[in-house]
């Protein structure tokens, strides 16, 4: 095989593999938000868009400052470029959640978590179950040990409408408000897969005046890259802040 044959191999495939990860990463997270794949097929997709990214980026690392290879080092800096849009949102991802524990189910009372009844009705059979377990309750006080209830002066009654205007306020939809005294119940989508991921309040009078606790899950996945966490942190915030 030629010298020029080679360079025109290498800059094909760091410009193929740079593109595959372009498509990939968009078309698994939203294909699976419309329901054209399953939710493991989507990652998959995206797994694929990280690992196609490597290539432009190792062709370009390996070949594209060597004198000898000067022709192709403008093709090989386009795969490079659009390698590294698939692999920095991986290092953002990572950077976000990697250090998360495998855990999908988290809440701000792990000896007596808020109990869910809408979303039973609404998750499917393969969807992860809504046991809490002690096993998950230790991982989530090791990995986030400042995640407690809300104690406020209102009473129940003004925390729970509070706590519905602040859900509402996060984008989340309102299934259930009128089970039970004190619970709400509420659905988060994620913006690029569209997962949905299940969030109970449960407000109570305390001694100055209300507690509030939350719980949230995912409905797949077995970890979730500490989006539950970061989610009830939200509100928390924005309850206290408002």
């Amino acid at each position: 095989m030629s010298s020029s044959h080679e360079h025109s191999v290498r800059s094909t495939i760091s410009l193929w593999f740079g593109a595959a990860g372009l498509i990939l990463l968009p078309l698994g997270a939203l294909g699976t938000r419309y329901g054209l794949w399953s939710h493991n097929i989507g990652i998959v997709m995206v797994m694929l868009a990280f690992l196609c990214a490597l290539v432009p980026v190792a062709l370009f690392i390996g070949f594209a400052w060597h004198p000898g290879f000067r022709a192709e080092r403008r093709s090989l800096s386009i795969g490079m470029l659009m390698g590294l849009i698939p692999l920095t949102v991986a290092a953002y991802l990572y950077s976000a959640g990697g250090s998360a524990p495998m855990i999908h189910d988290i809440s701000t009372d792990t000896v007596r978590p808020p109990q869910y009844l809408a979303a039973v009705r609404q998750r499917k059979p393969d969807d992860n179950a809504l046991e809490w377990t002690e096993s998950v309750a230790m991982l989530q006080r090791k990995a986030y040990p400042d995640l407690n209830a809300i104690e406020s002066t209102l009473t129940a009654g003004q925390a729970l409408d509070k706590a519905r205007q602040v859900a509402l306020d996060l984008g989340w939809e309102i299934i259930d408000s009128v089970s039970r005294p004190g619970h709400l119940e509420a659905v988060a989508t994620t913006f690029w897969f569209g997962f949905k991921d299940d969030i109970v309040i449960r407000v109570e009078p305390g001694a100055g005046g209300s507690v509030i606790d939350l719980r949230s899950a995912s409905r797949v996945g077995r970890g979730d890259l500490g989006a539950n966490a970061k989610r009830i942190k939200r509100f928390i915030e924005n309850f206290k802040a408002s």
